[in-house]
């Protein structure tokens, strides 16, 4: 959110600034797309396209363009192979990435406000960035994902930036508190549930946007549905975790993982598909949850378990399919 309110006070001190953002990247690119970084005509910079001298170069050109009036939208090709003849960016760590420049004047100022709206309210709305422009639009179905595509001088990159990953966490004990600090700091927005009162960790927790103490029973109605959800059931008790999770499959989320040894687990899988679940749909269920990595504190179970989610979260080819439903 400050990034583009960064932007907003510049606009309103009448200084343009330059957007950079990556288009597409391929390999080991340090920069990802989505990845931003702003360059404002007082000389301020902000966010990230990668780092390192090609960032370096490409916020002094930055500075170049508004310093010569130059509103001119362009992208620039960055190649990170040491080889490479063609936009060679001078860093060894392979891989490619596309930076599209967006001069944004303080005509623009509308545009920004929109964007800080999104984020703020968590609205879906589709942003593209093409060669024409920034666009704003409403989502033409439930689940609208990034598709990069650069071919020539023409580029097309889509977001969502107002569905911020979100992090449910039911359970609030020693791993949830550990887990939230983790996520929270990875850039996500963690929200616990409980269904006891006065628990130490649950007060303990600072880190979560919002804390619930809820009857289990209900879980359904607290959690929403999207590519952007992750799911963790880690609850004091075997049947409290059965309830949840029976009420989770048949959300569209990107993760649902849930903490037990194999033994629970089978027990509990065993019990749901006596009552009607299938084992396609116990199938996309991570339990026991998390990367094997023999992990026995309660740090060190955080550390799999959002090690996982992340894994699952930037892999680079994401469809509907990988939803769980």
């Amino acid at each position: 959110m400050t990034f583009w309110k960064n932007i907003v006070t510049k606009l309103n001190l009448r200084h343009s600034v330059i957007l950079m953002i990556v288009v597409k990247s391929e390999g080991s690119s340090p920069g990802k797309p989505g990845f931003k970084m702003a360059v404002s005509e007082d000389g301020d910079l902000w966010g990230s396209i990668g780092g390192g001298n090609m960032e370096y170069r490409l916020a002094e050109q930055c500075r170049r363009m508004l310093e010569k009036k130059e509103a001119t939208i362009l992208i620039k090709k960055q190649d990170h192979h040491p080889d490479s003849k063609e936009g060679n960016s001078g860093m060894i760590c392979s891989g490619i990435q596309w930076i599209a420049f967006y001069p944004l004047t303080p005509n623009k100022l509308t545009l920004v406000q929109q964007l800080v709206t999104i984020e703020e309210n968590r609205q879906d709305d589709v942003v593209t960035y093409i060669e024409t422009g920034i666009l704003l639009s409403k989502p033409t179905s439930e689940y609208e994902l990034p598709n990069p595509v650069v071919n020539g001088s023409s580029w097309r990159f889509t977001e969502q930036p107002g569905l911020k990953s979100r992090l449910y966490i039911f359970g609030a004990g020693h791993v949830s508190l550990t887990l939230s600090k983790m996520a929270s700091d990875t850039g996500f927005d963690v929200v616990v549930f409980d269904n006891r009162k006065g628990i130490n960790t649950f007060d303990a927790n600072h880190y979560a946007v919002k804390k619930s103490v809820i009857n289990y029973t209900e879980a359904a109605r607290f959690v929403e549905q999207g590519n952007h959800i992750y799911i963790v059931i880690m609850t004091f008790a075997h049947q409290s975790d059965r309830d949840v999770l029976k009420q989770m499959i048949p959300k569209r989320v990107r993760y649902l993982g849930m903490m037990g040894s194999e033994l629970k687990v089978e027990s509990i899988f065993e019990t749901l598909q006596n009552e009607g679940v299938t084992k396609e749909e116990l199938s996309k269920v991570d339990a026991p949850i998390g990367l094997p990595i023999n992990s026995i504190t309660p740090a060190e179970i955080a550390v799999s378990i959002l090690a996982k989610i992340i894994q699952i979260k930037n892999r680079n080819i994401v469809n509907s399919e990988q939803l769980t439903q």
